[in-house]
């Protein structure tokens, strides 16, 4: 494999712009090649010395920028274990050994070489005067929430080693082709002193590695180095190929497709031989099974969206928060089995149903339970939270209000809001079940005898997708007030749009129930439930498209290189034309439910709205591709590449330090502090000898553990009044 493919396949999607930019420096080198055969005169400076120079720079700068947090996440996270044992004294002391601030990194901004071990004073001091037991989080989960931290700051190290390692790889591979075709001497002159780079020759992040492997195994594996290493590293991330859960997709696809042709011609025969009869039947197999097919098509395209989001880069894990360790390269596959699965027990249990209508329930029953089972696996989606259709992100769509919300609760949310009819067809067939149970031959269309309540209770239904996302926003909004405040675009301008579908049911349930019985507009109030109606519906329409186009998707954008786009741009373009065109159409299709269905007496609104589904989840699926583009595409703007974990344990804000001579003669100490935020004492101290070891709380800063030496020795340092003092981490490991 080239270098070019194993540096798009194996670099991080995020800092997909900070890589070495190897196929331009390989055009410029083939233009220079070029010139040199037409004998022409090479330009000074050099172009292809400039723009590797320039790749370089951008290599190293971002490296050190990645570095000083990595840093600064390092102190909290060892703040954090010392902290946590501290309220197990059995529990070694944790070490930073080797891991110190330096003033070679230019771009970090510490607060000195003792800033770690004077946050581990802050921190033992805030765990030996707070009560632990009035913590909110009990003392297993903060340790599984440090966990978590611990994994996540692993993967972002072993990220930065990977972005060295292929640029380390590509400049001596891009400077070898140079010297192989232009005759030079790069590799003997440039490449040397490009290796004392910094981002090159800095072993900081090795060291942090070592340090936090150690520290995982002590801490969260009981001593096992193995299982520690096998909870820390995440596999390669390979395109998984064609295999056996393929081939058995594609035959219960071909299947099911052989079974709807089947179905329609016997549709069609049994229609000519007993219309009236059939026609009864008809409206009911596709009031209940219509719903069906949706949900089990519904799966293979959320397994084709994963496809590409593979194909084309986007972290579509990272972004839902899904464990790439079980996620990435299995998802889509597992998708479009189960999706293909349940599509074929739809088919078969609609053949049944038209060749034996009298077994409809039975039919009905066992395809519902068969679809869950395949599709949801009830078990595994309530346990494993990486599961294709996990239960709890449901959960915790319905309760909105009480929960942070992510961007995989609102994801699901906006696929709820495009499975309206799905889950009301759904209602429908419970009604069935229930109500007509015994009558299935005498012909009635279980929707002839719907009483107000029941309407009233599928309009209810009906708003619950809109409901959820509603109230989603306002939580958004709730948990972004602190950060910004009085800052209402986006979350209650979102909450807006979604607050524009509960009038359109509610005009429509009650234009619908105030029309005639031959479906015409009599009344006065009809008439005015009608128009209210047609409102709601061209304000619900404008609002949700401006949004899909310029907030959900980012178009529109000025400047941008294709018209009515973006510059950025991970499709051909011709592809948001498309989308754009048909998200139009998509959500004014309900002009057709006006004008055709609401007018119908007869049975062609079942067909029609049948097809209206259809459309929004297409349109959905289109919406899904330009959707997640968009996100990942801000995270790439923000280099953001790893999650965000709350640390379980609170920082100290301010303690009382004691400190004695060597005759433990501490009278002449005033009220000396600690700031917080800085590695300072203060307070009216002598310009004397301070000397002493440090004994916090009758704590002993020496001590002997597990083969852990502790040794902590304090120095001080006078400026103006002010005394910093610092403290030597000597564990040895």
């Amino acid at each position: 494999m080239k270098f070019e493919e194993t540096l798009q396949k194996l670099q991080v999607p995020e800092w997909k712009s900070r890589y070495i930019q190897y196929g331009e420096l390989k055009q410029c080198l083939d233009h220079l090649v070029k010139s040199k055969k037409q004998q022409k005169a090479i330009p000074a400076p050099n172009p292809f010395e400039v723009l590797l120079a320039k790749d370089i720079e951008k290599i190293d700068s971002f490296y050190k920028v990645q570095e000083a947090n990595l840093m600064e996440s390092w102190r909290k996270l060892a703040d954090q274990v010392k902290v946590m044992r501290t309220t197990s004294p059995r529990i070694p002391i944790p070490s930073t050994a080797g891991v110190h601030d330096d003033d070679s990194h230019p771009t970090h901004s510490g607060k000195g070489s003792g800033g770690c071990s004077c946050g581990f004073l802050r921190s033992m001091l805030s765990t030996c005067s707070s009560n632990s037991t009035s913590s909110k989080q009990s003392v297993k989960q903060k340790k599984k929430i440090l966990k978590k931290a611990f994994e996540e700051f692993y993967r972002v190290l072993d990220m930065l080693q990977s972005y060295v390692d292929l640029n380390r790889t590509g400049v001596r591979k891009i400077v070898k082709k140079y010297d192989k075709n232009m005759k030079g001497r790069l590799t003997d002159t440039l490449l040397p002193a490009e290796y004392r780079r910094y981002c090159f020759s800095s072993k900081k992040h090795a060291v942090l590695a070592r340090s936090v492997e150690n520290t995982y195994t002590a801490e969260f594996a009981d001593g096992d180095r193995r299982l520690a290493m096998q909870r820390l590293r995440v596999p390669e991330n390979r395109f998984v190929s064609l295999d056996w859960s393929t081939l058995v997709a594609g035959v219960l696809i071909g299947a099911s497709m052989i079974g709807v042709v089947v179905m329609v011609i016997a549709a069609t025969v049994m229609h000519g031989r007993d219309e009236v009869h059939f026609d009864a039947h008809q409206r009911s197999i596709f009031k209940i099974f219509r719903g069906l097919f949706i949900f089990a098509l519904y799966p293979l395209l959320l397994g084709s969206n994963t496809y590409v989001f593979h194909k084309v880069g986007i972290n579509f894990a990272f972004i839902m928060n899904f464990s790439p360790k079980e996620s990435v390269r299995k998802m889509w596959k597992e998708l479009i089995l189960n999706g293909s699965a349940t599509l074929f027990v739809w088919t078969l249990a609609t053949l049944t149903f038209v060749f034996s209508p009298s077994a409809a329930p039975w039919t009905l029953l066992a395809t519902v339970v068969c679809m869950l089972v395949i599709v949801a696996r009830p078990y595994r989606a309530m346990t494993n939270r990486h599961a294709p259709f996990p239960l709890w992100i449901v959960g915790r769509v319905l309760s909105a209000p009480f929960f942070f919300v992510n961007f995989a609760d609102f994801f699901t949310g906006d696929q709820m809001n495009s499975l309206v009819i799905p889950i009301l067809d759904l209602e429908f067939a419970v009604y069935y079940l229930t109500t007509r149970f015994d009558n299935v031959e005498e012909g009635a269309s279980p929707d002839d005898d719907f009483t107000t309540g029941h309407i009233v209770l599928r309009a209810l239904i009906a708003m619950v997708p809109a409901w959820t996302r509603f109230v989603q926003c306002l939580r958004r909004y709730r948990d972004q007030t602190g950060k910004a405040v009085g800052r209402r675009h986006p979350h209650l301008t979102n909450a807006g749009k979604y607050a524009c579908s509960f009038f359109v049911v509610t005009f429509s349930v009650l234009a619908s129930a105030h029309k005639s019985d031959d479906a015409t507009l009599t009344s006065s109030h009809s008439r005015a439930f009608f128009a209210l109606w047609i409102l709601a519906a061209l304000v619900n329409m404008s609002y949700t498209i401006a949004w899909d186009l310029l907030m959900d998707w980012g178009l529109f954008r000025k400047e941008a290189k294709h018209a009515y786009l973006r510059n950025n741009l991970m499709y051909p373009p011709k592809i948001y034309y498309a989308a754009m065109v048909y998200d139009v159409i998509g959500r004014a299709t309900w002009v057709l439910s006006i004008s055709v269905g609401f007018f119908s007496t007869s049975a062609t609104p079942d067909y029609l709205t049948f097809g209206l589904a259809v459309v929004e989840v297409l349109r959905r699926y289109f919406w899904n591709f330009i959707r997640l583009e968009n996100e990942h595409l801000n995270n790439c703007g923000e280099y953001r590449a790893s999650r965000d974990i709350p640390m379980p344990y609170d920082q100290v804000r301010s303690e009382e330090l004691n400190f004695g001579n060597e005759d433990n003669d501490d009278s002449f100490l005033d009220n000396v502090t600690l700031d917080n935020s800085s590695t300072t004492v203060t307070g009216n101290v002598p310009s004397a000898n301070i000397s002493a070891t440090l004994k916090p709380h009758g704590v002993d800063m020496t001590e002997t553990r597990r083969r852990h030496t502790v040794d902590l020795t304090p120095s001080v340092e006078v400026h103006g009044g002010i005394y910093r003092v610092n403290f030597t981490d000597q564990t040895q490991l």
